[in-house]
């Protein structure tokens, strides 16, 4: 996707994701409200993602699962994209929204976020519902890619759905791999998917990098 920058994210072990991608979200969130998509593998990692992503401050985690038909499914996403707008018509507020079906045992990760962040957090599985004419693509500015995408039509379908097609696609939209140590042969599998895109480790300056696309959105 030419308009789409790709960066992966080095993590030393699977256990040490989600304090990973929670430090991104809080240095995400230092500089105003964002909204974003993290796509997994399974329901597993959902699940347990989900588990602990509750448990932060100042975020509103919304996911798509098995378990959910279509209509349930539409609906979570309906309702997520209103929230997504409201931020950028809306004053930040210090405020705490999880799932209604929030689990009761969830492992207890804490962070105390600066401004709301929208989170949808869904599986390949449930994004393939929403490949269709029917359903445009989100255009959001950020793809987390919490597992590597294991097959060219998994990683496409997350850009398309997520980011946009092409013509659609946000200009300066970012999609981010995390990568364990062992999965440098699937890194380079995922690199080879991006045609002439170049795949960079992450920055330390992301947070601004996505800062001066919400500036660009919020002027067009």
């Amino acid at each position: 996707m030419k308009n789409c920058r790709h960066y992966y994210v080095a993590v030393a072990a699977e256990h040490l994701k989600l304090s990973t991608l929670v430090d991104l979200i809080s240095a995400l969130q230092a500089r105003g409200p964002c909204a974003f998509a993290i796509v997994c593998s399974g329901r597993d990692v959902l699940d347990k993602l989900v588990k602990g992503l509750t448990q932060v401050k100042d975020l509103s985690v919304a996911y798509l699962h098995s378990d959910l038909d279509q209509a349930q499914r539409d609906l979570t996403v309906s309702q997520y994209l209103v929230r997504v707008s409201r931020q950028s018509t809306s004053p930040a507020e210090n405020k705490t929204i999880v799932s209604e079906s929030q689990p009761a045992d969830a492992s207890s990760v804490q962070g105390t976020l600066a401004a709301p962040a929208e989170v949808l957090v869904t599986t390949d599985v449930c994004l393939k519902a929403f490949e269709d004419e029917e359903h445009p693509a989100l255009k959001l500015s950020l793809l987390v890619n919490y597992d590597l995408p294991a097959k060219k039509d998994l990683y496409a379908r997350r850009i398309q759905v997520v980011c946009g097609t092409d013509d659609t696609t946000l200009t300066g939209a970012i999609a981010m791999y995390f990568v364990t140590a062992g999965q440098m042969a699937q890194l380079r599998a995922v690199e080879g998917f991006l045609g002439p895109a170049q795949l960079e480790v992450m920055p330390v300056h992301v947070a601004d990098i996505l800062q001066q696309t919400r500036q660009c959105l919020a002027t067009t």
